[in-house]
């Protein structure tokens, strides 16, 4: 679909949403330029996606992650992940 940041994106894509509130602190600075680590606090697996969109059903340290990207955690039929996250220096790349 089409995100915040302008550009359209697949459900293949690893890409993250980040809470509308925390967007808009930024003014819209991280779009497309940031990465996020995700690490999920039950099986301690870890990986990057790129923020690209806000989600304003979010609370401020929640995400939204595209189903590529869940996947590599779980089946993304579960839904939900207890997960830690944190921003990547800008221009990091995995």
């Amino acid at each position: 679909g089409h995100g915040n940041c302008g550009g359209w994106n697949s459900d293949n894509d690893l890409i993250v949403a980040i809470s509308k509130r925390l967007y808009d602190s930024g003014g819209a600075s991280n779009c497309g330029q940031a990465s996020i680590r995700i690490i999920d606090t039950d099986n301690g697996r870890s990986a990057y996606g790129k923020v690209v969109d806000s989600c304003q059903s979010c609370g401020d340290n929640d995400l939204d992650i595209s189903p590529a990207l869940f996947s590599q955690f779980d089946n993304p039929g579960k839904g939900v992940l207890s997960v830690s996250w944190h921003f990547m220096p800008k221009g990091w790349s995995p």
